[in-house]
């Protein structure tokens, strides 16, 4: 923002009541360095339009509003001096909606600083974002900088609005559930809920600050955040169509109009230039107690029906369709695909968009097919899971008591076979847990029990419990902990099962030597080790681990094909990674690094 922009602004709210504060604003942007103020632009110039719209300072006709002090801007200086997310505001149709996923997005990450370290943030964002168009966006203490990600998404003409409101959709809805797995869903619903607060504080005199709802997780459209949405999405219709038809001097709108606006509606005003005067609608839904969603979309589709005849009757059915259209375009370009976007359509008369109306009636089908199916295959999991242990219990129970029963001893051919039974049975129920381990992380419906854990002591538990199967086969296994080590965030016992399942990998193809199970720490990481002296991967075979039922090298005997997918499941869920280096015939090494938690960041 230039300062000649400043400047003009200042003029406008020169000596007006309450105006100290921005101006002590003013006084400390001026003051900053070129790069700082840049980043800054933005957030001033809405504070000074939000004290200019709601102080309701005169312009030229009225009073002003958002659009037309921005119109008046461009008018006098033009925008190509300002900062790309000033000239997106200003120059480009739909920016909004980029820039106030920006705006949440931005405010999400400032509440995640105060738990996490940026350095762990930014890794995320890194992964998420990689090769999208929002990709560039970088962590700077308890910054946000979107300089390179904007330079690229507003250096079009005509940039996809839809795809990059899609990508912030999907990077805000990570970090949440990383949030959510490990400090819990309340803490996580705390921290999303207060950057949305946040946000509505700051940019809630704007009719853009309800796009923000477009991209936060599907579970946070409650339903009164949903009616706010709704109603914003019915009134931008309203507007656009009025507006439209007011040019077109249709003989007895006003009057039609005025008799359809009844129920939630009432009190609400036409204005000479077509658009509503809106004022009565929030008491109006106030006093309605339940169906809120359902006696506006009443009221809307009332009011729009009676547009659309009028328009139909002075215009001419092709053109009062085409108004219609326009109209819901310019909605759906400002709010994006949001969940509730089938609802409006439902507001338009009968014979206009009717193809949306199918193409979303479809959408809505497949999802609920989808969530049927997701829902199916996690009952018949889990049904198969209990229907395969069940006779295992009995086959494992009494194969045991067998072969511990000293009054009446096995033959030596008898005692083989049974202990092939049990050696069978155990191998058959890790199969069924590990399926059901990989269809609930699959289906994200693991739930971890995210707490401060001392790796040494997990370590311990898993050495101790491999320990008689490595001495079964002639082979050494020992831990190697380093001292003071500090804890990690998350879940004992998967993260037991990581490195027993690694533990039990390094057996299967170790015959001579033995394993060595390792922990140190560096770059605020915790690295585990599982090294052993077995037969080695050759290089060739690397990649086709961490799949499912893939078993490189030799065929031995255990192993289900799935232990190494549900490690890196698990490690990757609590913001790790997992590798491997190995060498045909010179044994194997299994990795993977966990953040370590430090004074209170995770």
């Amino acid at each position: 923002m230039t300062d000649k922009l400043v400047e003009y602004l200042l003029d406008l709210i020169a000596d007006k009541e309450g105006a100290k504060p921005i101006l002590d604003r003013v006084e400390r942007y001026k003051k900053l360095p070129p790069i700082e103020k840049e980043a800054e632009s933005f957030s001033l110039y809405l504070e000074l339009e939000k004290f200019i719209v709601t102080h309701k300072l005169p312009a030229i006709k009225g009073s002003y509003t958002a659009e037309s002090l921005r119109n008046e801007i461009k008018g006098t200086f033009g925008v190509k001096e300002f900062s790309p997310r000033l000239n997106a505001l200003f120059g480009i149709s739909g920016a909004e909606r980029v820039i106030f996923s920006e705006i949440i997005l931005e405010a999400l990450i400032k509440q995640l600083l105060t738990i996490f370290k940026p350095s762990r943030i930014q890794s995320l964002i890194d992964e998420i974002t990689r090769g999208q168009p929002i990709e560039g966006i970088e962590v700077k203490g308890d910054k946000v900088d979107f300089s390179a990600s904007e330079r690229k998404i507003f250096s079009v003409s005509k940039p996809w609005f839809g795809l990059i409101s899609i990508n912030y959709r999907n990077l805000i809805s990570a970090l949440y559930w990383r949030a959510r797995d490990e400090l819990g869903e309340e803490k996580a619903n705390w921290i999303l809920q207060d950057a949305h607060r946040s946000v509505q504080e700051k940019y809630g005199y704007l009719p853009w600050a309800q796009l923000v709802i477009g991209v936060m997780p599907e579970d946070f459209l409650t339903k009164e955040r949903e009616l706010e949405v709704l109603t914003s999405c019915y009134k931008e219709l309203a507007n656009a169509i009025g507006t439209v038809l007011a040019r077109g001097e249709i003989r007895g709108l006003r009057k039609n109009v005025s008799q359809s606006l009844t129920s939630v509606l009432r009190g609400v005003r036409l204005n000479p230039d077509g658009s509503f005067d809106f004022s009565a609608l929030p008491k109006n839904l106030q006093a309605i107690k339940e169906d809120g969603a359902k006696k506006l979309t009443e009221s809307f589709s009332r009011l729009i029906s009676v547009m659309y005849r009028s328009a139909r009757d002075g215009l001419g059915e092709e053109t009062a369709g085409r108004i219609l259209e326009d109209a819901y375009k310019s909605v759906q370009e400002k709010y994006g695909a949001l969940p509730i976007s089938s609802q409006v359509l439902q507001a338009i008369p009968e014979g206009v968009l009717e193809r949306e109306k199918l193409e979303f009636r479809a959408k809505e089908e497949l999802e609920r097919g989808v969530k049927r199916m997701d829902m199916l295959r996690g009952e018949f999991a889990s049904v198969s899971a209990h229907e395969l242990r069940s006779p295992l219990v009995p086959i494992i129970t009494y194969s045991e008591l067998l072969l511990k029963d000293k009054k009446h001893k096995l033959a030596p051919e008898q005692k083989k076979k049974l202990e092939v039974i049990l050696s069978s049975a155990h191998r058959e129920r890790e199969l069924v847990d590990d399926i059901m381990d990989i269809t609930k992380l699959e289906a994200g419906a693991m739930r971890f029990d995210m707490q401060k854990v001392q790796l040494a002591d997990v370590i311990k538990e898993a050495v101790v419990g491999q320990r008689a199967a490595a001495e079964a086969k002639g082979i050494w296994i020992k831990a190697k902990v380093q001292r003071g080590l500090p804890p990690v965030h998350g879940d004992p016992k998967r993260l037991t099962q990581v490195i027993t399942n690694l533990i039990r990998n390094a057996n299967r193809f170790t015959d001579k030597g033995g394993i060595t199970v390792s922990v140190s720490s560096g770059d605020g990481q915790a690295i585990v080790e599982v090294q052993d002296t077995g037969t080695g991967i050759a290089e060739e075979d690397l990649g086709k681990l961490f799949r499912k039922f893939s078993q490189v090298g030799p065929r031995r005997e255990g192993g289900t094909g799935l232990g190494l997918v549900i490690c890196k499941a698990i490690v990757e869920a609590h913001g790790g990674k997992i590798w491997v280096k190995s060498k045909l015939g010179q044994g194997s090494t299994f990795s993977f690094s966990l953040p370590i938690r430090k004074s209170g960041k995770g």
